[in-house]
């Protein structure tokens, strides 16, 4: 089969409608740069009809640190549950998740506006803020063991997202985030040897990859629309379910949201 955005994006979309994961190998080759990498997002969102308005309102985002790119994928809404959401183990090839803090834009932004927004002047256009668990999901065999590229080109390895509550968007400081902490529980239980996690989002500042956020929508759709979210990244790493059960995550402050597997 011929290497090329088309096809991995058919085989993609494939893999969701089939639940039968793509080899990796010899891959790369179709997926050079992260311009093509969104390219096979667009082409998979198409595909499958994720998208008919203007430009998605459900994002995920991050980056490993502040001295390297961020990178964004849009999410299908069908995966996009309120908390306390149920789903199926068996509708995915992995069992991991995230726990994370989303945020919502308020107001519609034109890439002039968005182009314009900075860390400190978030609370401009930023209505809400919640807590987010992602379930991670892999169309790879090798699951996110796979190169960058190809996990951004499979929206992100992203499962499902569910939102808490959403409470008003107030600015905090570098201190303030450095002092957050995330509870993460299984079945009521901390989750392996660690409940708790401070100050640990990989950013430092999570809205820092807001903003660029921003720009990316209003760049590839012209303008960002309001009710737009991002969730952020996590604050616990990737953390594994061995079987059916309960995801509590929970930030002192922000709020809190459950995803049971069953």
């Amino acid at each position: 089969m011929e290497k090329s955005v088309l096809s991995l994006a058919l085989a993609l979309a494939a893999a969701r409608r089939s639940h039968t994961a793509v080899d990796a190998a010899g891959w790369e080759v179709a997926v050079p740069d992260i311009g093509t990498a969104y390219a096979v997002q667009d082409a998979v969102a198409a595909t499958l009809g994720w998208f008919p308005g203007p430009a998605p309102t459900h994002w995920k985002g991050g980056a490993p640190n502040t001295g390297s790119p961020a990178s964004y994928a849009p999410l299908p809404s069908e995966g996009v549950q309120t908390s306390p959401a149920v789903r199926p183990w068996s509708g995915h090839f992995l069992h991991t998740f995230e726990a994370e803090v989303a945020v919502r834009v308020g107001t519609s932004l034109s890439a002039t506006q968005a182009a314009s927004i900075s860390v400190a002047n978030l609370a401009d256009v930023l209505d809400g803020m919640a807590v987010s668990i992602e379930l991670v999901d892999s169309r790879w065999q090798q699951g996110t063991d796979v190169a960058p590229l190809l996990r951004t080109a499979d929206m992100q390895v992203h499962g499902a997202l569910t939102l808490g509550a959403w409470q008003a968007f107030t600015a905090r400081s570098a201190s303030d985030w450095a002092a957050q902490t995330c509870e993460v529980y299984v079945d009521g239980k901390p989750h392996g040897d660690q409940r708790s996690y401070t100050g640990s989002h990989p950013t430092g500042d999570p809205l820092w990859v807001v903003p660029l956020w921003l720009r990316h929508v209003a760049e590839r759709h012209g303008t960002v629309p309001a009710g737009s979210i991002l969730t952020t990244g996590s604050w616990c790493g990737l953390l594994r379910l061995s079987a059916p059960g309960t995801v509590r995550t929970v930030f002192p402050g922000i709020g809190e949201a459950s995803l049971t597997l069953n």
